[in-house]
């Protein structure tokens, strides 16, 4: 299967393929957009041998995804889940961190920025430093982790931020933080787009978390398995209202 684009403009076709900006939810933009998208799709995308757009109608089954069919048969699951922001990554990300992206739909840097001021968007970091709470971040790749776009509060606490390989070994030792986050991303391809091999990801995810539930540290823990965006999936549900952000969504 290949790649679709969850921006914002292509998002919002989506929601509503003829009047996108409308408050009525058609969703019935999915396969003209990705068929759009077929016909200039970036280099990373390879050869494209869709150009229908079918793909956005697309699904995994047990075969493709032998483990995440496992789990859901044994763990819970949200069957209503909606990211925060109908858009990209990086919006999505800066939600995760601190709950909001400051109105911002594009990634900072589309607008000239580096980072968000900590103080004016405190970070769920933060909070847990005031209530005296452990907490570390265990990143993929060196070097990405979104809670540097929050300065200068990231600046004070690098210390906090540790490679993903030590997860594992942590979690056996009984060291892990009370919270935990493990931040994945594109550089390595251990994520899960279709523009890689989506198996590769799954297998990645597996891996944590067959660590932790392996460990003593699984007695007292939870791991929960989340996603920034949609993907430019088809979604017959449509997502609830949001507060606005308070500042231009077109930036």
């Amino acid at each position: 299967m290949q790649n679709t684009t969850p921006t914002w403009a292509e998002s919002h076709k989506e929601w509503n393929l003829l009047d996108p900006s409308s408050t009525t939810p058609k969703l019935d933009g999915f396969v003209a957009e990705a068929a759009h998208y077929a016909q200039k799709p970036p280099p990373t995308d390879g050869i494209v041998f869709d150009r229908a757009g079918i793909r956005a109608m697309g699904c995994y089954d047990g075969n493709d995804l032998n483990y995440y069919y496992f789990m859901v048969s044994k763990f819970a699951t949200s069957d209503r889940w909606f990211s925060p922001v109908m858009t990209r990554t990086e919006p999505n990300r800066l939600y995760l961190l601190a709950g909001t992206s400051a109105g911002h739909a594009y990634p900072l840097e589309d607008n000239g920025l580096t980072s968000l001021d900590s103080n004016l968007h405190p970070t769920i970091f933060q909070s847990l430093d005031k209530a005296g709470i452990s907490w570390r971040i265990y990143e993929t790749d060196p070097g990405t982790s979104y809670i540097y776009k929050f300065q200068p509060y990231a600046d004070q606490h690098t210390a906090n931020i540790v490679p993903a390989s030590r997860f594992a070994t942590e979690a056996q030792n009984g060291t892990l933080p009370t919270v935990a986050l493990i931040e994945s991303s594109g550089l390595s391809r251990l994520d899960e787009h279709p523009r890689n091999n989506v198996q590769t990801g799954a297998n990645y995810v597996a891996g944590l978390i067959n660590a932790l539930m392996t460990s003593p540290s699984w007695n007292d823990s939870a791991f929960i398995l989340t996603f920034d965006e949609g993907g430019g999936l088809y979604d017959h549900v449509p997502p609830v209202p949001a507060v606005q952000p308070g500042l231009d969504p077109a930036l």
